[in-house]
């Protein structure tokens, strides 16, 4: 986030002492105790903090009269000066800057280039000191970022965008990555979309979407929970939230009134065609587009005329399919001593079904689905490794059927299966994770049977997700080194429990063979008789059970083999003696961390209570080694 930082500072006085990654090692070792004490005297202030308390207090006048004892003698201070660097922000003229990038480039790779738009607010103060003010600046952000995500739909686009307001000055910031090539077309279809927000306006959909969604969030939020009333309160102290009677009630009743045409006269007011301040993050080799050059660019630039980007179907599966779809004969084994039913469908899938209703939390209402087979990498040969590791990613970037990821995302905007299925590998289990609501339940069944039986070919879709690979690479050098070092020391004790990271994905992902990862895909979804589907949460099970047996039983046995692909000699044991490795990144020393990692053999055979036992131990020790910072 440096050079995001250092643009900042080139606007504003925000980050006035920003100091360069390379300075700070002197820095902190040359640091006096002084300057350090006197900023906790002006800042740490008894005038400049709030104590919250939340919770079942039951003698309210004796925790007053604790606090009154322990704090009430504090000295109070002269109010300290507002640093007035928004202030002073809003008063300068346009303002344009080019920042080298100070991260070490990587060899081979062409980094991109960041184009980052700021929009002013003239009127700061009432943007967030306004309760309302604030609920339509969220609002437009949502609907701004659909609107620029819609226009990014498809594989191998070379540019992404994104609004946002969290940059620390009153402004609106349009952030745009593309390589330097690219930089036009980038600048020019980001610049249509919010043209054509300031002609058009939004739709009565969109903000019908909208509210439904953040009613629904309002009527599920636990108000008389401790979380809640802490950030409520922490929020209004700390970052000027407004905190009215019956909060919930507010917002909802505010909703329900908001208007289009309020909406849309907030979005022309906000959004802008012509940014004040324009920051460009270049690579240190790369020559730069001049402030002349982007200003035509934007200018030329038409409102995009709306238009639905993807093909929607109707059905998952299409209803004369469905009808073919016979329900299969099963073996009822009955309820065993957990209360979980046991079923074996007629083409050997095993169904552990166990409905009960989720407590309160994150999985209310909900179910979770679980298909797993003792099938992973390690069932491959040396050579295939990395397409066997990647298979399951690379076939849920594609899609299933006729239906690409855009599509299967569209088709499920308005459920509960927005995330779709996940299918995972390690190295001794394949399987897919999924959860849902109840009214879902059948689509969710009818999306796990197209993936253990329509997985999708595109080629498209595998440039597609080598691109991503590539950016996650490039978007953060910290964990990139982290990552690094942890699969320099699986690779030195043998360990091929864990799927490959860092450097070594990146480079594998960029040499994969897509026939052999698709075939291995096809291989592990080959013999339904592998596959245990553990089902639990909310759902009636003579319901379910007509489903499964529909779908689930009607996936037969492939033709491909796994004969001829000898397993791995894995070894999760320390292979070597005692050793010291030294590990040294590729990347310049002054944009990484140290790390180190201590290991110990274990006994070769470990009984469950012992492995039970280590996970406590390790436990302690964490939480002993965190108190420790």
């Amino acid at each position: 986030k440096y050079n995001e930082l250092k643009a900042l500072q080139s606007f504003s006085t925000l980050y006035k002492g920003l100091k360069s990654p390379d300075k700070y090692q002197d820095y902190i070792r040359n640091f006096k105790v002084l300057p350090l004490k006197e900023f906790y005297k002006k800042w740490y202030r008894a005038d400049a903090m709030a104590l919250v308390i939340v919770g079942n207090v039951k003698k309210l006048d004796s925790v007053k009269n604790i606090i009154q004892t322990q704090f009430g003698d504090i000295e109070s201070k002269e109010p300290i000066k507002s640093l007035g660097y928004k202030t002073e922000y809003l008063k300068r003229s346009n303002q344009f800057t080019i920042i080298k990038d100070t991260i070490s480039p990587i060899s081979k790779i062409t980094q991109p280039v960041k184009y980052q738009f700021y929009t002013r607010y003239n009127d700061e103060e009432s943007i967030f000191r306004n309760f309302k003010q604030k609920q339509l600046l969220n609002l437009l952000m949502t609907l701004t970022n659909n609107r620029l995500y819609k226009a990014q739909i498809g594989y191998n686009i070379p540019y992404r965008f994104h609004l946002a307001t969290d940059t620390g000055l009153p402004a609106v910031k349009l952030e745009i990555e593309t390589s330097k090539r690219d930089s036009r077309k980038a600048i020019q279809k980001a610049f249509s979309v919010i043209k054509q927000i300031k002609k058009n306006g939004f739709t009565f959909p969109e903000l019908e979407g909208f509210k439904e969604d953040r009613i629904k969030i309002l009527e599920s939020r636990d108000t008389l929970s401790i979380s809640f009333w802490t950030e409520e309160i922490t929020n209004y102290y700390a970052d000027n939230g407004v905190l009215p009677y019956r909060k919930n009630s507010f917002l909802k009743n505010f909703w329900y009134e908001l208007s289009l045409a309020e909406l849309n006269r907030f979005a022309n007011k906000i959004l802008s065609e012509t940014p004040e301040d324009i920051a460009v993050i270049i690579p240190r080799k790369e020559k730069p587009v001049n402030e002349k050059t982007i200003r035509k660019w934007i200018k030329s630039t038409e409102a995009e005329v709306k238009r639905d980007t993807v093909n929607t179907p109707q059905f998952l599966i299409p209803p004369d399919k469905v009808a073919q779809l016979l329900p299969a004969e099963y073996q009822n084994i009955g309820q065993e001593d957990s209360g979980a039913y046991k079923i074996i469908l007629e083409n050997g899938i095993e169904l552990i079904l166990m409905p009960f209703t989720p407590s309160k939390g994150r999985y209310q209402e909900e179910i979770m689905l679980h298909g797993f087979a003792p099938i992973g990498t390690s069932a491959f040969n040396n050579k295939d490794y990395f397409e066997a590791s990647y298979a399951p990613e690379i076939v849920r970037h594609s899609g299933v059927g006729n239906l690409n990821k855009f599509q299967l995302k569209d088709f499920f905007h308005n459920t509960s299966l927005t995330p779709g299925v996940v299918p995972y590998i390690s190295s001794e289990e394949f399987g897919f994770n999924i959860d849902f609501k109840p009214e879902d339940l059948e689509l969710a069944i009818q999306l796990t049977y197209l993936y253990m039986t329509a997985p999708r070919k595109d080629k498209e879709a595998f440039k597609d997700w080598k691109l991503q690979e590539k950016r996650t690479y490039l978007k953060d050098v910290g964990l990139r080194t982290k990552l690094d070092f942890y699969q320099m020391v699986h690779e030195i004790i043998g360990n091929y429990s864990v799927n490959p990271q860092g450097s070594t994905k990146y480079e594998a992902a960029s040499k994969l063979d897509y026939g052999k990862a698709f075939n291995i895909y096809n291989q592990l979804i080959s013999n339904p008789s592998d596959f245990t589907f553990i089902i639990t949460g909310e759902y009636d099970l003579h319901e379910a059970i007509p489903i499964l047996r529909k779908y689930l039983g009607n996936i037969s046995e492939k033709t491909e083999s796994r004969d001829g692909a000898p397993k791995n000699e894995v070894n999760y044991q320390l292979s070597k003696p005692p050793f010291k490795k030294i590990f040294i990144p590729e990347t310049s020393i002054e944009n990484t961390h140290l790390f180190y990692t201590f290991l110990r053999r274990t006994k070769e055979q470990v009984s469950l209570q012992e492995e039970i036992e280590s996970e406590i131990i390790k436990e302690v020790l964490n939480y002993k080694l965190m108190t420790l910072r």
